[in-house]
């Protein structure tokens, strides 16, 4: 399948001129093609957003001194900034200013009110971050210790409403953590500070808690499939903590992508360097990390789509098992050893209006967990219908066992649309849920069959099933 360069697509989302002669061409592939839909949906709504009530966009115009910044897919501390009250000293200088007569008449109880405040302890205050939280009208991401006292900005500002990015992909660009075990967190950050220009490598950048940057590098990126390399236009989706256990270095996971496929899962330790990676050839919007039972730490949840065969897909990673560069073994093709890093691949079906209308959709993130299990929202749209987001919510077991499906008022039109066209026959019943769960397939290790399969237990026969 043909795919659009970022640039261009930017173009579409911005209504430019030099692209009007092939807009009904280019929304015909952005039905089909969810990957090209997803990244024009993001720099639309971008712009929406930069633009706030403005009808008029703006086209970006390319120079060489521009620097990079990713646009897009949860920070979960949003908490209201404490006001920190006056001080006794300070109260009382501030009553010395505005009423100095009666103050004059009190310098027995300001020596006592002196004396008081000299064997008094001030409280130190905590620098330690322990969360952050993005100030999209100012462009800063702000850092906070546990009290909810702010301690300083990081350096840079962004242009784009990160919050709504991160919320709206149920994700994280930016963790806390104390990687190097020295009893202080730190702070390692992917988002892209500076104006929106052509996408170069994404930049990690790691501060300790006294504000030092410690680690800021381009995390380069060079992938050859099928005869291309991919090297430029990766965008670091979200940013993921793991450690093993207490008392182990906690490491990071950063999920890129690239401007349609392939996508990357790299494990980089807390000075910034690369402990493994693993590749797939489709679109991972987001990562997510829960218990599963047989492994003590945290697994990764990745959602998206499978560019090999077109279609929504989940899969569960065991981030301890990412050393060395490997592949999916669903998507060979990278030269790359086969990964034993899976636990589980799920490929979701397409639904009978979505291959009457020639669209796909994708797992776009796991919107809930409770002790036993995790449902996943899906993605599907069809522009020529007038819907740009349908919604589909797919519900497993722990074990990936699907439990339940529910469908959206807008599965509910773009299905009426269909069959009030004769393009499909299906009704919307319990029939129509049943028949989608039978076509659910998962990945057994050498293809796809119709049973979920722990694929670690594959190579570990003592992992529970």
């Amino acid at each position: 399948m043909k795919h659009y360069d970022e640039h261009t697509i930017e173009l579409f989302a911005l209504g430019s001129d030099k692209v009007a002669f092939e807009r009904s061409e280019f929304l015909n592939h952005i039905d089909e093609c969810y990957s090209c839909r997803e990244m024009y949906e993001e720099m639309a709504q971008f712009y929406k957003l930069a633009n706030g009530d403005q009808r008029q966009l703006h086209e970006h115009v390319e120079n060489a001194d521009s620097t990079s910044l990713a646009i897009k897919p949860e920070y979960r501390y949003v908490r209201p900034v404490v006001p920190v009250p006056r001080s006794i000293p300070a109260r009382a200088w501030q009553y010395a200013r505005r009423r100095p007569v009666v103050s004059s008449f009190s310098g027995i109880g300001i020596a006592a009110l002196i004396t008081l405040v000299l064997n008094t302890t001030v409280p130190k205050k905590d620098n330690n971050p322990a969360y952050v939280v993005p100030n999209d009208s100012l462009g800063k991401i702000s850092v906070f210790n546990k009290n909810d006292e702010k301690l300083w900005d990081l350096p840079g500002r962004y242009f784009f409403n990160l919050r709504e990015y991160e919320g709206l992909g149920s994700v994280s660009q930016t963790q806390v953590a104390d990687f190097d075990l020295d009893g202080s967190n730190e702070i390692a950050t992917v988002v892209r500070f500076g104006k929106l220009t052509p996408l170069i490598s994404p930049v990690l950048r790691i501060y300790r808690a006294d504000q030092q940057l410690t680690f800021n590098s381009l995390m380069e990126i060079k992938l050859q499939y099928g005869g291309k390399l991919y090297e430029m236009s990766f965008v670091a989706r979200f940013l993921l903590p793991f450690n093993t256990g207490p008392g182990v270095p906690t490491d990071l996971l950063i999920g890129y992508c690239h401007t349609n496929s392939p996508s990357v899962i790299q494990r980089v330790n807390g000075k910034g360097e690369i402990i493994g990676e693993y590749a797939h050839i489709g679109h991972f919007a987001s990562g997510y990390m829960m218990h599963i039972a047989g492994i003590d730490h945290k697994v990764c949840v990745l959602s998206g789509i499978d560019d090999i065969q077109g279609q929504g897909v989940i899969t569960i990673l065991d981030p301890a098992r990412l050393a060395g560069k490997s592949e999916s073994p669903a998507t060979p093709g990278f030269g790359y050893r086969k990964s034993d890093a899976e636990i589980y691949s799920v490929l979701i079906p397409l639904t009978d209006f979505e291959r009457a209308g020639g669209t796909r959709g994708g797992i776009r993130f796991l919107s809930e967990e409770t002790a036993d299990r995790i449902k996943f929202t899906y993605y599907t749209s069809n522009l020529h219908v007038g819907i740009e987001t349908v919604p589909m919510y797919y519900e497993f077991s722990k074990t990936l066992e699907i439990q339940n499906i529910h469908l959206s008022d807008g599965v509910k039109i773009l299905h009426k649309y269909y069959r009030d066209k004769g393009k499909i026959s299906s009704t919307l019943d319990h029939r129509y849920i049943e028949n989608l769960k039978k076509q659910i397939k998962y990945w057994n290790g050498r293809q796809w069959g119709d049973k979920p399969v722990r694929l670690d237990s594959l190579q570990n026969p003592l992992v529970k099933r």
